[in-house]
């Protein structure tokens, strides 16, 4: 006799089988999608295969959410998709089936929501598109930038041992390929100057 709650069982059960029924359904979208190459997407939420007409019937834009700096955001809808599927940080693809989806993660917000409702499309300003796995690193950067950095250098102070030692080597890792990206940067200026002065 199990020492654990009918009820706990009932409901380990019924998350196998959940588990069990997303694992089939991926299975069978993998065999729809090999053997209908003529289908187009599917479906995020159902999984059923849509072909050219239901999409454009879905589609009837893409909801973007614009903040300030102290919430007080709004959503707004552009009138395109405006991703790639394709995550800007890591290369991740969603047609490559290594991600699932992407989102647009603004670093900065530079206008007011009345504004960014009156012109949606400036809500697309300042952003990178990240995979789930990049975005939450892309909202800590954000803070970063929004913060003082007096204070996050004293709520740094306050990390001791190994958490320490690592957010040193993030710092010297981020401190060093960011060099290297404005070198990079200034020779690509150096030329353009340089193939402007021979014409």
């Amino acid at each position: 006799m199990s020492d654990q709650n009918p009820k706990t069982n009932e409901m380990n059960d019924k998350k196998k089988d959940s588990k069990n029924e997303e694992i089939g359904s991926e299975v069978l979208l993998k065999k729809t999608e090999i053997s209908s190459p003529n289908m187009e997407k599917k479906c995020g939420k159902t999984g059923e295969m849509l072909d050219g007409e239901k999409m454009a019937e879905k589609k009837k834009g893409y909801k973007i959410r614009y903040e300030t700096a102290h919430g007080h955001g709004i959503v707004v809808t552009l009138p395109y998709d405006p991703r790639k599927h394709i995550c800007d940080a890591c290369g991740k693809s969603v047609a490559k089936g290594e991600i699932r989806v992407t989102a647009l993660h603004h670093w900065w917000y530079a206008y007011q929501p009345n504004t960014v409702k009156e012109s949606p499309e400036l809500a697309v300003e300042n952003t990178s598109e990240l995979c789930f796995g990049c975005h939450p690193l892309g909202d800590a950067i954000r803070a970063l930038l929004y913060a003082n950095p007096t204070r996050v250098a004293m709520v740094a102070e306050l990390l001791r041992g190994e958490p320490r030692e690592k957010f040193i080597k993030v710092l010297d890792e981020v401190s060093r390929r960011l060099k290297e990206q404005n070198v990079d940067l200034a020779k690509k200026i150096l030329e353009m100057g340089n193939n402007n002065a021979k014409s």
